[in-house]
């Protein structure tokens, strides 16, 4: 399934500057239906969240995976004036379809820009565009203030920390 469960297994992630993405699973999605949460779900239903509308298909491609901002911000500056992405789903960077969270971690680590643009699959969504430089040196510092011990899952940092593809 593009949306599968966690079977009990912990969800790979990554952080970088004040954002943290994750594949989206069902078990990310079954948070939001319980406890009120219904709204939620409409919400991203009316915007045309892809974690409502492809809801029990199939990955369209082999390896297709959807990335969600899994949490809101972590306080920093460079987060300032932008609403909480939480459950918004990664469409493109810097204009490059992002296919997996195996996929953007790959593209935040080659990218070479100034800056980077973060655009999510959904109606009215905000576009982020952030400072590359500036979101690099401040990773640490914004992990570190909120006592968060690593940056990403091992998979997810053996993909950050090999070298970029030429």
């Amino acid at each position: 399934m593009l949306i599968p469960s966690l079977q009990n297994d912990y969800p790979s992630y990554f952080a970088w500057g004040p954002l943290v993405f994750s594949s989206a699973t069902s078990d990310f999605i079954g948070g939001f239906s319980r406890g009120g949460g219904r709204n939620l779900m409409g919400y991203l239903g009316m915007r045309g969240s892809p974690l409502v509308r492809r809801l029990g298909e199939k990955p369209a491609f082999d390896g297709e995976r959807l990335v969600v901002v899994s949490s809101p911000f972590f306080p920093h500056k460079l987060s300032k004036g932008y609403s909480n992405p939480t459950a918004e789903t990664v469409k493109t960077v810097n204009g490059i379809a992002i296919k997996n969270l195996e996929h953007l971690v790959e593209v935040l680590r080659d990218a070479k820009s100034e800056f980077v643009r973060i655009e999510f699959d959904s109606r009215s969504s905000e576009a982020l565009v952030f400072p590359r430089a500036e979101m690099l040196a401040a990773t640490d510092e914004i992990l570190t203030d909120n006592g968060v011990r690593s940056q990403g899952s091992a998979d997810m940092l053996a993909i950050w920390n090999a070298q970029p593809a030429h």
